[in-house]
């Protein structure tokens, strides 16, 4: 009996560990800022122009946090290694279906927010720490 409870427990904290989220490594963390250009949308009649929109990106130890203007976006990402100096993480939008892809440059510290169609793709920028 004693024998089935600890090997429930076990298992237990052994399948918590590996749904844990995923860790960005130190040296991809950050706070990453750029803008979004400016583009065109087809409305059926006529085009609108939508303005260039600051962008800001945290990524943390396990959660990534975008501000566009003043919309946020929040959540876990799936972490996609690319090789040694670059990484791709996924964000899945709670509010809808689409996702967020973005690519981050170990080397150059910027960081590709792929557009989401007809925005174009946008290049952030690693901000150094203040202090």
């Amino acid at each position: 009996m004693t024998f089935y409870i600890k090997t429930s427990l076990i298992l237990f904290l052994f399948i918590s560990n590996i749904c844990d989220a995923q860790k960005i490594k130190r040296k991809y963390r950050g706070n990453y800022e750029g803008i979004i250009k400016s583009y065109k949308i087809n409305s059926g009649e006529d085009y609108l122009t939508v303005k260039e929109t600051p962008i800001r990106i945290l990524v943390e130890k396990k959660k990534l946090i975008i501000t566009i203007g003043n919309i946020k976006i929040e959540g876990l990402p799936e972490l996609k290694n690319i090789n040694r100096n670059n990484i791709e993480l996924i964000l899945k939008r709670p509010n809808d279906f689409g996702t967020e892809k973005i690519r981050i440059y170990r080397k150059n510290k910027t960081l590709i927010r792929k557009g989401i169609s007809p925005q174009p793709d946008a290049e952030l920028f690693k901000q150094k720490k203040r202090g």
